[in-house]
């Protein structure tokens, strides 16, 4: 769900795309998208215009993330193989490690992690409660790297005359 904040899917397509250019053109390359699945979009292979394709119409969707299921479905891939090497494009959320799902690389399966830093001032609101009418208390969690200053203030075109 991070990946829907503005302009983060278009870094996170950049990075994929700057990884994928770097990779020795005779090896391999496969494309996984995932959230709270792993999804294999393209296959291993060496055509690179696949890659380049499939990267481009990437979407980011509002699931959550599974970061070690990702990683089990990218050490299938490379173990048919027997060897092989995981880029994984991320924002780094901690919460797509908290879960208990099974998963990871073996020994041998290189790794390099490519992060995608949180837009300026990513602000969230994380819970909303009517606290008394006309009062509404919202928690509000910032994402991002620095202090965010800005105004909060009810959509009065929702509320219309009424006073809030």
């Amino acid at each position: 769900m991070s990946m829907t904040a503005p302009g983060q899917m278009d870094r996170a397509r950049d990075a994929a795309l700057r990884a994928a250019s770097a990779a020795p053109g005779s090896h391999a390359l496969a494309l996984i998208g995932f959230g709270d699945a792993a999804t294999v979009i393209v296959e291993p292979t060496t055509d690179r215009s696949a890659i380049v394709a499939a990267i481009s119409q990437l979407r980011a969707n509002a699931t959550g993330t599974r970061s070690r299921t990702q990683l089990a479905q990218g050490e299938r891939k490379s173990s048919a193989t027997r060897e092989g090497h995981v880029v994984v494009v991320t924002d780094l959320q901690q919460s797509g490690w908290e879960s208990n799902d099974d998963g990871g690389l073996p020994d041998g399966v290189g790794l390099d992690v490519i992060g995608v830093p949180p837009p300026t001032g990513n602000l969230a609101i994380t819970s909303a409660e009517r606290a008394r009418s006309p009062r509404i208390v919202a928690s509000i969690q910032n994402y991002s790297n620095g202090e965010v200053r800005a105004p909060v203030a009810p959509d009065r075109r929702r509320q219309g005359n009424r006073e809030g």
